[in-house]
């Protein structure tokens, strides 16, 4: 899988991510839900035509269903801006799937789901959508258009294009019947609206940065040995983070260094 290169932030998206597979289908969304997970972090949802998903005649429309691999992200064209912005997707492959329409009653309409904060749960069905992360940033046009004031902005019309090759599954060299361990590693945005969002009972939260140690006892299994062959390793950070960590994932795994997959944003 091949890496984005260390590029600094005033370079397009575009530009840096030009060596990327694209789809080659644009689709027109709307901007249909904002909320702050913390100053800095905004997700967004991307309302999909339900005609392009056609949940219940898959044939109605002309347009290809819109469909992404987990890992990959979106060109996002805003009217107004020249160059597209790119962010990562947030949301699973599923929510961009109509859901079916459900009978409903005068006291199930729109009702406030309190425990997430989400949009109101409407049992007539849902929009399939898409979700950005989006981390504030003045200097990136894109990003600065998409923390507007949320009244300027909710609603409006943007087009998008799925991209990238940092995905799972892996590449097709790779038996999943074997792998046993798939290690995670983030950095930036990536870490924080997850865990603000979803936070597991058994997730254990250290306040400190990740250390080669952490690396070393991730890969390390139940019998205190490293198996690479049973083992894929995906990282996906700021860049002297994501060159320190690369280095010594190859280190732990030996042989198995073909097996750790990454990419760079900035």
């Amino acid at each position: 899988m091949s890496s984005l290169a260390s590029k600094k932030t005033s370079v397009p998206h575009k530009l840096r991510t030009a060596a990327e597979p694209r789809q080659n289908i644009l689709y027109n969304v709307r901007l249909s839900h904002i909320e702050e997970v913390n100053p800095t972090v905004r997700l967004l949802h991307l309302a999909i035509p339900p005609r392009v998903q056609a949940p219940e005649e898959p044939n109605q429309s002309d347009e290809e269903p819109f469909t992404f691999a987990p890992g990959q992200w979106l060109d996002v064209h805003i009217p107004s801006i020249s160059d597209a912005g790119g962010f990562s997707i947030t949301s699973t492959p599923a929510d961009a799937e109509a859901l079916p329409s459900l009978q409903p009653t005068a006291e199930s309409l729109a009702v406030e789901d309190e425990e997430t904060g989400l949009p109101p749960v409407d049992p007539r069905g849902r929009d399939p959508y898409v979700e950005l992360a989006v981390q504030k940033a003045l200097s990136n046009p894109a990003s600065a258009w998409l923390w507007k004031p949320k009244d300027e902005i909710l609603g409006k019309e943007l087009c998008i294009r799925v991209g990238g090759s940092f995905v799972w599954p892996p590449p097709s060299g790779i038996d999943l019947e074997k792998v046993k361990n798939v290690v995670l590693i983030a950095g930036g945005v990536d870490t924080s609206s997850p865990l603000l969002l979803n936070q597991p009972d058994d997730l254990s939260i250290h306040s400190r940065r990740v250390s080669q140690d952490d690396l070393r006892t991730a890969l390390t299994g139940p019998n205190g040995d490293i198996k690479p062959e049973e083992t894929v390793c995906y990282m996906c950070g700021p860049p002297a983070m994501t060159d320190e960590f690369v280095a010594a994932l190859r280190g732990l795994m030996g042989d198995g260094s073909d097996r750790v997959f990454f990419e760079k944003w900035w």
